[in-house]
């Protein structure tokens, strides 16, 4: 439990805006068709976030230090995967860890608005 405490609160930012959002859905008087659209595409949205931060991530500048020094480029594997490493973004890590923590919360919302839509839905129709 501990792990979750150790993240960063940047990095809980989507989270906390799906969970607002969808608290809002629920206490304000829209149709259930909206919840429903609202928990279905924002799983969706976290991967499409995903891949924009891993984009972000690994299209670096090159602006990195040279790790293998000035001799030239990189011979082995190992400089090279360590020059790699260290031209990766911030800001494109902050990206796909909001949007991972982010998916797992839209999963869970998804998971709770079916669960109570849908049996709604269908008792209100079953009335008509």
């Amino acid at each position: 439990m501990r792990l979750l405490a150790d993240i960063p609160w940047q990095w809980w930012i989507l989270s906390a805006l799906l969970g607002v959002v969808w608290l809002l859905l629920w206490l304000t008087s829209v149709r259930s068709r909206l919840r429903m659209w609202f928990a279905g595409l924002a799983p969706l949205a976290c991967v499409a976030i995903f891949v924009v931060g891993l984009v972000i991530m690994f299209s670096g500048d090159g602006s990195a230090g040279n790790s293998c020094g000035d001799s030239g480029p990189c011979r082995s594997g190992g400089a090279h995967w360590a020059q790699s490493l260290a031209s990766i973004s911030d800001v494109g890590v902050a990206i796909a860890a909001n949007a991972v923590l982010a998916g797992a919360i839209a999963l869970l919302l998804l998971v709770i608005t079916v669960a109570v839509d849908l049996p709604r839905r269908r008792s209100l129709v079953h009335r008509r």
